[in-house]
């Protein structure tokens, strides 16, 4: 049977012809690969076959060299890179032929496979003509619009696949101008000035050397602005997403344009299509971002005492005036409510974030170049104006300050609660949001008191007969628990909120929260249990609240945690007997058990021992968790189990043998960095509290897990740090088994020592470094104490001269003292050395370097500095 049926029949609705010809496919690529990526080229080529064996010829070209998983891609990568060169340029012949095909779904079938060799081939070097190539075509097929448009759609899909790699393309800019022509007033084929626009967007990372260059820059977006008059609107999105890229990419170079490309963006921002107006917004917005983190930089440069080597544009600044009043009337949304369109992305979103990053960035100032606004609609009798203003007050929130907060907030409430009621979902939904922002970020401006009486009530009343402007918002708030799914969510957002905002609370004997806070947890509970708990993610919010919120509990509610305790185990243990789920069931299953074991993790935090009496049932779900569920739990399990840990002590050895094999599957999963730092927090914390009992084998086990996963490369910096804090505790609570590994983890810590980055952002870098010290000088503090609890403090000196190395880099680095723990835990270090094995090493501690550490602590005006640096003298002299 010849190929163009069998590809035909891998469609057909008769599944026997259907797994026929995807046998024979199969077997043809087992039996001679190469022939077979040759004919389907040829297939994919061929104008009269059928278009339909023409694009699955070319898809499955493609996927012979493409893989979602890296692994699998290096693979494929590999097979490629191995066949005949021959083969290999002759597939290329064929499918650059195919880029001016008189069939578009062939042309961008052929664009793709051609992105994908390339992705392949290009940083190897062995495809390095491929733009040269396609240029080559342009010039002779220059009057074939066809070709033209498959070249610029081909360019724009190279692009894309080589955008993650850096290197240098010979030609750039000629490549780039040639794109550029492509999207000119003279090109009337706007699917050609598509295509190019396309390319271009897909190439701006490349396209340094012309921003580098004043005319070229000029002409490139000279060419943008005029292309965005074109009437398409395809066209006009993506010369805004390229606008966008290019402040983000080239944000010091669009300074001469910059005047045009405002009201270019401006009155894109009013276009009636709504994605035209999003990415002319987005624009905006990463100004806006570029200039705040410069800003950032140049404070953060300040504090190191040295002078930024860049400065702001202050394009924000200088437009706000202009722009805020425009965000604010586009966040007037007059579309009807519909739930099943809650996730779209409207102008009035974008909008929204806009406005966001904007009082980020200017601070208190907003306020005023909103008032009016919301001066104007807040209690608007128009539902979609009152919205926009709640939104608008909502969006700034993050930015400002709580002084400016106060001066409006005994204003803004009693509206805002007010609206909480309203007949309009999305002005009750507006209002929830807002009081989540206010709980979040300015959750002490609403414990001011508010008077009930009039205005000349005795100055003097007690404080009993009054409230905190705090009680009636909560009160409307918990009132809004039954609200429909949509707004409903938002109101239970608002207690998750109530949580982050109010961190400060925690571990306090009574606080403003307190009377109110068995409501909250009652009204998550019953919200958890809504029929229509499912839509809008209400159900899993409000697990999310209430595990958020309970870590908040005050000591005085602590005896009302019980009631929790004992539904939130049978819930867990009810979960485990639902058999014959469908995978979507099971996803949904899988979710909520996690938030289960999240709320118990909560309790247990909270609870401490007094839980104990749970812990073998929470054990047994956690343990049926581990060896039945989706993987996607295992992140909260482990949280769950660490807790348990932290209140059984030495008695969680009974469960070692049961979760061994999941903590060791946990140190393996870096390709999970979350989950495996959660893993490493859990077995520290067995080792500190179950110490002993721990097997010698476990112990092994994970070290040398650990031990082999530093070395594997493009590791996770942060993760890099936690592995290293697991020595530290391993070394002081297990020290009898650690002995064993002293050599290794010194090596490790001495490799350590010379970091290099291959970041060029300094600060990311002082960062990094910094932490990397302080986590080596903490393993070297555990290793020096462990060795002393088995009066074995001799050991430690085969560390000593790496361990004066790294204190004489921290003393000799002016940055160090930016960082007073850093300093602490170096003196710290020297302090319990020198108490440890003084005769044997005072020698190499009497450096300027190591007095200069002393020193520091000694002028600190930190008393317990101070006393650490005075132990350290005291011991050298």
């Amino acid at each position: 049977m010849e190929l163009t049926q069998i590809l035909l029949d891998t469609q057909s609705t008769d599944s026997k012809k259907r797994i026929e010809s995807e046998k024979q496919i199969e077997l043809a690529r087992e039996n001679d690969h190469p022939l077979l990526l040759g004919l389907l080229a040829a297939e994919l080529n061929e104008e009269s076959n059928p278009l339909q064996s023409r694009q699955l010829a070319g898809l499955i070209l493609k996927n012979t060299l493409v893989s979602k998983d890296e692994e699998k891609k290096k693979e494929l990568a590999n097979l490629w890179l191995n066949f005949n060169e021959k083969l290999r340029n002759e597939i290329k012949e064929l499918l650059v032929l195919t880029l001016g095909s008189q069939q578009k779904i062939a042309r961008n079938t052929s664009a793709q496979v051609i992105g994908a060799i390339a992705g392949v081939e290009f940083p190897c070097g062995v495809w390095s003509t491929v733009f040269e190539d396609l240029m080559q075509v342009l010039k002779i097929q220059k009057n074939n619009d066809n070709t033209r448009e498959g070249v610029f759609t081909c360019l724009g899909y190279v692009c894309n696949e080589l955008e993650n790699y850096s290197f240098e393309i010979s030609n750039l800019s000629e490549i780039l101008l040639t794109i550029v022509d492509g999207m000119s007033e003279e090109e009337t084929n706007l699917q050609i000035k598509y295509t190019a626009t396309n390319a271009l967007f897909n190439s701006l990372r490349f396209a340094h050397q012309i921003f580098e260059n004043a005319n070229d820059a000029k002409f490139l977006l000279d060419t943008l602005v005029s292309t965005s008059n074109v009437p398409d609107e395809k066209i006009c999105q993506k010369v805004m997403e390229c606008f966008v890229r290019i402040a983000d990419l080239y944000y010091f170079s669009i300074g001469d344009q910059i005047d045009q490309i405002y009201t270019l963006t401006v009155e894109a921002m009013k276009s009636e299509y709504s994605t035209i107006a999003i990415h002319a917004i987005d624009f905006w917005g990463t100004i806006c971002e570029k200039e705040s983190k410069i800003l950032e930089d140049i404070v953060l440069f300040g504090q190191l005492g040295e002078k930024s080597k860049i400065e702001s544009k202050n394009y924000i600044k200088i437009s706000s005036k202009e722009l805020i009043p425009l965000l604010c009337e586009l966040l007037v949304d007059t579309e009807e409510f519909d739930e099943f369109e809650t996730g779209s992305w409207k102008v009035s979103d974008a909008s929204t974030v806009c406005i966001s990053l904007f009082a980020k960035h200017l601070g208190d100032p907003i306020f005023e170049l909103i008032f009016d606004f919301l001066n104007k609609h807040l209690d608007s009798e128009d539902s979609d104006s009152k919205e926009a203003a709640i939104t608008c007050f909502g969006a700034i929130l993050e930015g400002i300050s709580t002084e400016c907060v106060l001066n409006y907030i005994q204003q803004i409430i009693p509206l805002i609660l007010e609206h909480l009621k309203d007949k309009s979902i999305k002005v009750r939904n507006s209002s929830a949001y807002v009081i989540g922002r206010i709980f979040q970020f300015h959750l002490e401006s609403l414990f001011i008191y508010i008077s009930e009486g009039n205005e000349n009530e005795n100055e003097n009343e007690n404080e009993n007969e009054k409230i905190l402007l705090f009680d009636p918002v909560i009160e409307v708030l918990l009132d809004c628990f039954d609200d429909e799914p949509y707004p409903a969510s938002t109101v239970v957002w608002a207690i998750q909120s109530l949580a982050i905002g109010g961190k400060a609370f925690q571990d306090k004997e009574t606080t403003p929260i307190s009377k109110h806070f068995i409501e909250i947890v009652r009204s998550l509970l019953k919200s958890t249990e809504r029929a229509d708990g499912d839509k809008h993610q209400l159900r899993y919010l409000s697990y999310e609240a209430l595990i958020l919120i309970l870590h908040l509990a005050p000591m005085d509610c602590l005896e009302i945690l019980f009631e929790v305790v004992e539904p939130i185990i049978s819930r867990l243990e009810e979960t485990m007997e639902y058999t014959n789920l469908t995978i979507q069931d099971r996803l949904r299953q899988a979710q909520i058990q996690g938030k289960l074991c999240g709320v118990l993790h909560s309790l247990t935090d909270r609870l401490d021992t007094e839980i104990i009496n749970y812990v073998d049932r929470m054990m047994q779900c956690f343990l049926l968790l581990i060896k039945k569920t989706q993987t996607s739990v295992y992140e909260e399990v482990v949280m769950a189990i660490d807790s348990v840990v932290r209140v059984s002590g030495e008695n969680f050895k009974t469960y070692l043998g049961d979760v061994h094999f999941f903590l060791s599957e946990g140190l393996n999963s870096v390709n999970e960095p979350r989950f495996c730092r959660l893993t490493i927090t859990a077995i520290s914390n067995i080792a500190n509290y179950v110490k002993n009992s721990l097997p010698h084998e476990y112990f092994k086990n994970y070290i040398e897990i650990l031990i082999n996963n530093l070395s594997t490369k493009d590791l996770d910096p942060d993760l890099k740090i936690h592995m290293l804090s697991a020595f530290a505790d391993f070394a002081l609570c297990l020290p009898q088994f650690f002995e064993n590994y002293l050599d290794t983890v010194g090596s490790i810590l001495k490799k350590i020592t010379f970091i290099k980055f291959d970041s060029n952002d300094e600060l990311t870098n002082l960062v990094y470094l910094t932490k990397i010290r302080k986590t080596s000088l903490e393993v070297y503090t555990g290793i020096i104490q462990g060795l002393n609890f088995q009066n074995k403090g001799t050991l430690f000196l085969r560390f000593i001269e790496q361990v004066i190395f790294l204190l004489e880099q921290i003393a000799k680095d002016p940055k160090s003292e930016l960082f007073e723990e850093l300093i602490k835990k170096a003196v710290e270090l020297i302090v319990d050395i020198l108490s440890i094995l003084s005769k044997q090493v005072k020698r190499f501690f009497n450096t300027q370097p190591i007095y200069h550490l002393i020193n520091h602590c000694l002028e600190s005006d930190d008393q317990k500095l101070k006393k650490i640096g005075g132990w350290a003298y005291k011991l050298l002299n």
